[in-house]
């Protein structure tokens, strides 16, 4: 199938996750759902990809969490995809100083047949707490053996317990993303553009630093 081969494709740059900004308090759960992609051209309109994670990420300890995902696209078009990961608080902002937050993740895509996709993403997210309630943020990952590089911009706002995520992503910086299957957004074929939707919700308490 044509959708899951591209998927595999997909699946191999890390793509349906928004940056993690901080790791999960510790003693707290918290789930989170994400959507969209690299942008597809379809003629003249441009439409994100609808690619979605749904997972949960756990603190155990002042600045680490543990986290696990699915996709459900994924899973839609016959392809199983899981990922495992931590997230740590390597910088805890202050002032003008950015929290600075290193995220690994090891991705598993599977069709069950012939084709086994395993790849390892390592990412770091730059986050300026405004107001304690919005955080523009600045991010790069690397992802499998090309290696695969991703830079990414984006806003999170947190209500009380539920965080809402925009983020702006430039996908496999520096490959040629030439195509038979899809025409991408894409700065002469070099990397893809994409957008990506982020909601969370935390159970357990919730921090007096925190909205």
């Amino acid at each position: 199938m044509r959708l899951a081969a591209l998927l595999m494709v997909l699946g191999a740059t890390g793509c349906a996750h928004v940056a993690t900004l901080r790791p999960a308090e510790k003693g707290a759960l918290e789930v989170e759902l994400t959507a969209g992609g690299p942008v597809v051209k379809q003629g003249t309109v441009a439409i994100p990809a609808s690619l979605t994670s749904l997972g949960a990420r756990y603190g155990i300890h002042e600045r680490v969490d543990v986290q696990a995902h699915f996709h459900p696209t994924a899973a839609l078009l016959g392809v199983l995809g899981l990922d495992v990961g931590t997230s740590v608080l390597a910088v805890k902002g202050h002032k003008g100083i950015p929290d600075v937050t290193a995220t690994a993740r090891l991705f598993a895509f599977t069709d069950f047949r012939r084709t086994f996709e395993p790849n390892f993403q390592l990412g770091a997210v730059a986050s300026w707490r405004l107001f304690n309630r919005i955080a523009p943020y600045l991010g790069v990952d690397v992802m499998g053996a090309g290696p695969h590089f991703g830079v990414a911009a984006g806003l999170q706002g947190t209500f009380g317990r539920f965080t809402v995520q925009l983020e702006g992503k430039w996908f496999v910086v520096g490959d040629d993303v030439r195509s038979r299957l899809v025409e991408w957004l894409s700065p002469n074929d070099i990397g893809t553009f994409g957008v990506q939707l982020g909601v969370g919700y935390r159970f357990g308490r919730v921090s007096p630093s925190l909205p």
